[in-house]
């Protein structure tokens, strides 16, 4: 008897440990995918927001960098200077205080009306804001000249007869006048006097 309560008891005592073992090696396998999630989330957590910087996320060399910027279109890269020229160009203006005024020689030209000989007198004062803008129509006056007269031969004694059709000559010597030179920047051309005859 003793031997059959032996192998009676034998049985259970391996049925209650084994329930015993299997919830151990449960717990220890719960335990350690917390930590695990513990760590990778405390790492991922101090990768984004305290911006540490690990092996993988190295920033490329210098050279790479160099390179990417070398592939930039010549073009973009052009147009990118000229919208940092113009900007400064803007800001030189908004700096400025006070016009400069460039006097232009008195024009006598004939007009182009058909049936009347008519002349015109025309004396003219160019505002610049800039000093180099002042300096370019001093240089180039010359060509200041020519390009008006051209402009006033061309147009008749009814050109000069309302206040808006003055107003777009000054317009249209204003833009010619910015042609002439790069430098040049003018802001307006006044008419200084005006005679028609």
């Amino acid at each position: 008897m003793a031997a059959a309560e032996k192998a009676a008891s034998t049985p259970d005592a391996s049925a209650e440990g084994e329930p015993k073992k299997g919830s151990k090696l449960k717990l220890i396998l719960v335990i350690l995918v917390a930590l695990l999630f513990m760590v990778g989330g405390g790492g991922a957590v101090g990768v984004f927001l305290l911006g540490m910087k690990l092996p993988f996320m190295k920033q490329p060399p210098a050279e790479e960098q160099v390179d990417e910027a070398q592939k930039i279109d010549p073009k973009e890269a052009e147009r990118r200077e000229q919208e940092k020229r113009d900007a400064e160009k803007a800001k030189q203006k908004a700096a400025a205080t006070r016009s400069l005024f460039v006097p232009v020689p008195p024009i006598v030209v004939n007009l182009a009306d058909r049936d009347v000989r008519r002349y015109a007198r025309i004396v003219l004062m160019v505002e610049v804001v800039l000093p180099e803008s002042e300096a370019a129509v001093r240089e180039n006056m010359p060509k200041v000249i020519d390009a008006f007269q051209i402009y006033v031969r061309s147009l008749t004694a009814e050109s000069f007869g309302s206040v808006a059709s003055i107003l777009q000559v000054r317009r249209e010597l204003l833009i010619r006048l910015n042609r002439i030179d790069p430098r040049v920047d003018a802001r307006a051309v006044l008419f200084q006097d005006l005679v028609i005859q």
